[in-house]
């Protein structure tokens, strides 16, 4: 396979693109400003692993229940980027009701608030911008990497920030979010063409039998990659670590993501996403078995090398192939359809099972439990699909 570094074609649409890359960029900033210290700052409050993974469930559970009626809201409408500042606005002020609230049953309620309107923010924004890319020589890739590298970047300061007061993490996040609200306003309308027709037709979603296979590739990976993340920083906590080597371990991730991002297209289309959710599932194993092993920094640092392997590889195929499987009138119930799978049960899953089960046998033990539940999973859908390969050859070769 030969790649040569080619530049995309700016064009007259380049505004719109680099406004795309602004925002990817700017929600990950608010991302990294909040999200890598939100179970330590749990713990530091007195609550236990349960009862965090139980919080950090809330974002799966809007993901699952909340996120499709934006989604389906932003489909119907034709307004995408009105939907999209009125979730962007409201993750903007809920945020800083972390503030304000201390105890296990008031921060339930203020995160459910919170991520009701904050998990809306990407699958929206994925069907907004994919749609505009599609007309230009950019690739999803290309927007990606600015959310990555801002990730990376603003994980060295966010943790040392942190560290001095842990409300800035709020505070920072409220304030990238209102950037990006600005950003918004900045970008150009977008309707779905004929939405008087839009019907939510499942049957339409699930015709594809590829489709059906990488949500669920998608969903038993996520189990164990939420408790390796969700969970770290406790993990890291019970190894006597603070924020700053929280961040350490985000910027491991994120780095980790570049070279992915820089080569995953062009293999996608080489081999096709599902032998790519294969391997990231082999890998998202190899992950979760090291993180079951780790007993200091530096072995969690060696764990999040994966990172990109296994998160950003599955993610970024299945974006990808449903946009390019989907008619523009389902995309948005698509990328939700990624969220409600990936981000809602797989994660819920991995979270509140993942906190219960670390509550009684340690974290340790719940990563060799999920790192082989994803080795066995994939090897038998590895063995599954090469034999349904070898069975069409022998079809063919009886034809001829």
């Amino acid at each position: 396979m030969r790649f040569r570094l080619r530049w995309p074609n700016f064009g007259p649409d380049g505004r719109t693109i680099m406004l795309f890359l602004c925002f990817n960029t700017v929600f990950y900033l608010s991302s990294a400003a909040y999200n890598p210290f939100l179970s330590a700052h749990y713990a530091s409050l007195g609550i236990n692993t349960f009862r965090i993974g139980i919080l950090i469930s809330l974002g799966p559970l809007c993901s699952l229940f909340i996120v499709p009626i934006w989604s389906m809201l932003s489909d119907k409408s034709g307004n995408r980027t009105g939907v999209l500042k009125i979730a962007t606005a409201g993750s903007m002020v809920t945020v800083l009701l972390f503030l304000f609230f201390k105890s296990f049953w008031t921060l339930f309620f203020v995160a459910l608030l919170f991520l009701a309107f904050y998990t809306a923010l990407i699958p929206l924004s994925d069907a907004i911008t994919v749609s505009h890319l599609e007309k230009t020589d950019f690739k999803f890739s290309f927007v990606r990497m600015g959310g990555t590298v801002g990730f990376c970047v603003f994980s060295f300061f966010s943790g040392r920030i942190v560290a001095l007061d842990g409300n800035f993490a709020f505070l920072m996040a409220s304030f990238f979010l209102a950037i990006l609200l600005i950003l918004i306003f900045k970008m150009p309308k977008t309707e779905v063409k004929n939405r008087e027709k839009v019907k939510i037709d499942f049957k339409r979603v699930f015709k594809n039998k590829t489709l059906i296979f990488i949500l669920f590739m998608a969903c038993v990976t996520q189990i164990a990659l939420s408790c390796c993340g969700g969970f770290i920083g406790v993990f890291l906590r019970e190894m006597g670590y603070g924020s700053k080597e929280i961040g350490m371990t985000m910027i491991v991730g994120s780095m980790s993501e570049i070279p992915v991002l820089l080569i995953l297209d062009r293999i996608l289309a080489r081999v096709g996403a599902a032998p790519v959710l294969l391997f990231s599932g082999f890998v998202t194993a190899l992950r979760t078995f090291l993180m079951a092993g780790a007993d200091n920094l530096p072995s969690v640092l060696i764990a999040q090398i994966f990172h990109g392997m296994s998160y950003m590889a599955v993610y970024y195929s299945c974006v990808t192939f449903i946009n390019n499987q989907m008619e523009d009138d389902l995309k948005s119930t698509g990328q939700s359809l990624l969220v409600f799978f990936q981000g809602g049960v797989g994660s819920i899953l991995g979270n509140i099972l993942g906190g219960y089960i670390a509550d009684r046998i340690g974290m340790k033990s719940t990563y060799m439990i999920y790192g082989t539940l994803v080795l066995s999973v994939t090897v038998v859908s590895t063995l599954v699909i090469l034999f349904m390969i070898i069975i069409k050859k022998r079809a063919k070769n009886r034809v001829s």
